[in-house]
């Protein structure tokens, strides 16, 4: 994907941190890389809108991002792989949280 065509995709004014998950950053979180870290950060409230339902893909690849997101194909691009990463390092957390932490 050209930087052209990722400007097109992905707009979002907004910066993008999950301080419950990641409260010092993600930069400082030790699991993912400065690029990773950095594409979060700068795309990552389109990511999350579009993968939540919240917000209409305005491109191919961001139709293709929801896909991706949905289980329908695998991810490809540098932006899918960051974010199914982000994914799952969330769900795993909430996944020993509700196992370990569990008051039942």
């Amino acid at each position: 994907m050209s930087t052209a065509t990722l400007s097109q995709s992905f707009n979002t004014a907004k910066r993008f941190f999950d301080d419950a998950h990641f409260p010092y950053g993600f930069q400082r979180s030790g699991f993912f890389s400065i690029r990773e870290a950095n594409t979060l950060t700068s795309l990552g409230d389109a990511l999350k809108a579009l993968s939540e339902g919240s917000r209409e893909p305005q491109s191919e690849e961001e139709a293709n991002f929801v896909r991706v997101v949905r289980g329908e194909e695998a991810p490809s691009t540098f932006v899918e792989k960051t974010w199914i990463k982000y994914l799952n390092k969330i769900n795993m957390e909430d996944a020993y949280t509700a196992v370990y932490f569990d008051e039942d």
